[in-house]
């Protein structure tokens, strides 16, 4: 993983060094040493985790590390991978309390897209256009922009959905179909749609990165990444624009179409540097714009696996745009023609996460309750 965390952690102040110093245990009054209190060796360390691509992604992770399934009656977890909404209410404060979960308060900031519209506006890299609209106030709003008569393509989003759920693309021509599909108590975002993307073998794409962003505010950015393509050739004829296997490109669309190729590994640290550099910058970006949204947490060790979805510019600008964030990003191969490889690349990213943030927290916060139950024995000498 490569990290943006110096650019992204606002505040964030460097780890203070901690020293862990030997005890020498008061002597009996007959000159002996009193013996160390014995110490049960402690159980391996439990996980937890929810949502059928998270358990069959991380169960043999952290099976081959080691750790045991922890169970319904456990009060505290040392690992939590939630890759689902809902939690069974006898776990929730355990999941809280967990050593180290997959899970930071305030999210929303970004994964809701009518507030990441609102946050970047804090941005100081490039962003395009975005419309917070009131779903009664749909009409209103379009012809004010003059979107009957105009040039403009709009990208129209829920809110609040996912998978390519409630999109559309709509311009001048569609402008009345859009706006009967619209629901009155929703809202959406009107984002400037990029007319002119950068194509692989002629189709439009986006590129799907992962990033972890930590409690305190630091953020790493894998350096695999997907190419994720339409699955039909791009066109912005008129005609074209309700065709989602053209115009959208997300995965859960075009997954069923005999013409998709699949999710496309691509390494864009070492094949494109720039946009790499762009990529990292706009991570960063956003999370301090989010950090006033993020500073409370329940724990140092709390992190969030995010998905953020960029599309290329192919006009003369070379931009890099960042449309969407996605908490808790599927896991699953299922279904892609290149299943075997898609695997592989969660594979790692998952094993890289592990290895980055789950395996180091768990040690210290087993270590920290090791001390805590040494401090506790009267063979130790309490502080006055």
């Amino acid at each position: 993983m490569a990290g943006a965390g110096a650019a992204a952690a606002a505040g964030a102040t460097a780890a203070a060094a901690s020293t862990f110093v030997a005890h020498e245990p008061p002597a009996r009054r007959n000159g002996a040493p009193e013996p160390e209190p014995e110490l049960e060796p402690r159980a391996r360390p439990t996980f937890r985790l929810m949502g059928l691509g998270a358990i069959g992604r991380w169960t043999p992770i952290v099976e081959d590390a080691g750790y045991s399934p922890a169970a319904d009656g456990d009060a505290a977890v040392d690992f939590v991978y939630q890759n689902s909404v809902g939690v069974r209410r006898e776990w929730k404060a355990a999941h809280e309390g967990a050593g180290v979960w997959n899970q930071l308060s305030g999210m929303s900031c970004m994964e809701d897209k009518a507030c990441l519209a609102q946050v970047q506006r804090r941005m100081s890299v490039p962003v395009l256009r975005s419309e917070v609209v009131a779903g009664d106030a749909f009409r209103d709003w379009c012809e004010a922009e003059g979107v009957a008569t105009g040039e403009l393509v709009w990208m129209v989003k829920d809110s609040s959905a996912n998978g390519g759920a409630d999109m559309w693309v709509m311009g001048a021509q569609n402008v009345a179909e859009v706006c009967a599909q619209v629901v009155a108590d929703r809202t959406y975002v009107c984002q400037q749609y990029v007319s002119q993307p950068a194509l692989w073998k002629g189709r439009k794409y986006h590129l799907r990165s992962f990033a972890v962003i930590t409690a305190d505010l630091q953020c790493f950015l894998h350096d695999t990444m997907f190419l994720i393509p339409a699955a039909q050739q791009y066109t912005l004829d008129p005609a074209s624009l309700g065709n989602t296997h053209v115009h959208l490109t997300n995965a859960a669309i075009n997954k069923h179409d005999p013409e998709f190729p699949g999710l496309i590994p691509v390494q864009l640290m070492e094949q494109n540097p720039d946009q790499w550099g762009k990529m990292l910058a706009a991570v960063a970006d956003l999370t301090k714009a989010c950090s006033p949204f993020l500073k409370s947490q329940r724990s140092p060790h709390h992190f969030e696996c995010i998905g953020f979805d960029f599309i290329p510019d192919g006009g003369a600008t070379g931009e890099l745009w960042l449309i969407e964030a996605n908490r808790m990003p599927g896991l699953s191969a299922d279904g892609y023609p290149n299943s075997e490889e898609v695997n592989d690349v969660y594979h790692a990213i998952c094993k890289d996460i592990f290895n980055l943030l789950v395996r180091p927290a768990v040690r210290k916060t087993r270590l920290f309750m090791r001390c805590h139950f040494l401090m506790e024995t009267e063979h130790l000498p309490r502080q006055a």
